[in-house]
């Protein structure tokens, strides 16, 4: 064995080494800018029945508004853990939720979809 083969086979012991220290860390923390919590539970509206200064109330300011007002979307971004390959740079795993009210002329809640990204 030559000095550039056990080098070779050196440097890729240290790579793989390097590599495999890599680690996940579970958080569970909001996301930066991210509403901390959802403040109501879609059980609490109903379709055809809640209006939509009821919705403003329990949920607050949305986070995007239609121009017509006629949909309201409420985000959540939490980081559910730590994912670090190396050691020197670390990625955020994060969960996004969003719920999308519609209404119709009269300020009806007509339809609620709640969306899970991760």
């Amino acid at each position: 064995m030559n000095l550039s083969t056990g080098l070779r086979k050196f440097m890729l012991i240290i790579l793989l080494a390097w590599i495999s220290t890599g680690c996940y860390v579970p958080i569970s923390r909001p996301g930066a800018g991210s509403r901390t919590f959802f403040p109501a539970s879609p059980d609490e509206f109903t379709i055809g029945e809640t209006s939509r200064i009821e919705i403003l109330f329990k949920m607050g300011e949305p986070d995007r508004l239609s121009k017509d007002e006629k949909e309201l979307a409420y985000v959540w971004v939490e980081e559910k853990g730590v994912f670090t390959l190396t050691g020197c740079d670390a990625h955020p795993i994060v969960e996004k939720t969003t719920a999308v009210f519609r209404f119709d002329e009269k300020g009806i809640l007509e339809s609620l979809d709640v969306f899970y990204d991760e």
